[in-house]
C-alpha cells in the first residue's frame, strides 16, 4: 500500500541521513542518487532527499558545487520547507 511504502522511504531517508552525520558524504550521495528514482512521484520526501544531498556536496565539495546543488532544490522545490531553507542558504553563501 502507499502508506506502507512511504514509512520505508523514510526509514530508507534515516539510512541516508545516518550516513551524513558519520561523514560518509560520498556514500550519502551515491545512496541518495539510487534511491531518488526508487521514490513515488510526487513523494515529499524527494526535496528532503535533494537538501540533505546539497548539504553533503557543501561538506567536501567548492562553494560553488554547494550552491549549485542548493540552487536545484530552491528551483525543483520552490513550494516546500526544503526549497525555503536553500534559498535562504544560498543567499547567505553569496553575500
Amino acid at each position: 500500500s502507499k502508506e506502507k511504502k512511504i514509512n520505508e522511504d523514510s526509514e530508507v531517508y534515516k539510512i541516508a541521513y545516518r550516513l551524513y552525520k558519520d561523514d560518509f558524504f560520498e556514500e550519502a550521495i551515491c545512496f541518495i542518487d539510487m534511491t531518488i528514482p526508487t521514490l513515488v512521484e510526487n513523494n515529499r520526501l524527494i526535496s528532503k532527499f535533494e537538501l540533505l544531498k546539497a548539504y553533503a556536496i557543501g561538506k567536501y565539495q567548492k562553494k560553488e558545487s554547494y550552491i549549485a546543488a542548493l540552487e536545484k532544490v530552491a528551483v525543483d522545490y520552490p513550494q516546500t520547507e526544503q526549497g525555503k531553507k536553500a534559498l535562504e542558504i544560498m543567499k547567505r553563501l553569496k553575500k
